[in-house]
């Protein structure tokens, strides 16, 4: 999975880490909303963080993502 979610004390820490550039692609998008749901349901931990793996923050999407069909998307609440 390219976005895990684990936490530090009472910190959540959700990880973006998808080499080479850490490219918001769908799979980036989905691990992204499943880590945000893993912190929600986490009572132990008071804020998150969000921080990318490596030397680059996240570079944007991937072209060949942006062919493909829109899909609608729900952010957890």
């Amino acid at each position: 999975m390219p976005v895990s979610y684990a936490r530090q004390g009472r910190i959540g820490l959700i990880t973006i880490d998808n080499p080479p550039v850490n490219a918001t692609g769908h799979a980036v998008r989905q691990g992204l909303m499943d880590a945000a749901r893993d912190f929600a349901a986490d009572t132990g931990a008071d804020a998150a963080v969000i921080l990318c793996a490596g030397r680059t923050w996240v570079a944007g999407a991937t072209s060949r993502n942006s062919a493909s069909p829109r899909r609608r998307r729900s952010c957890p609440t």
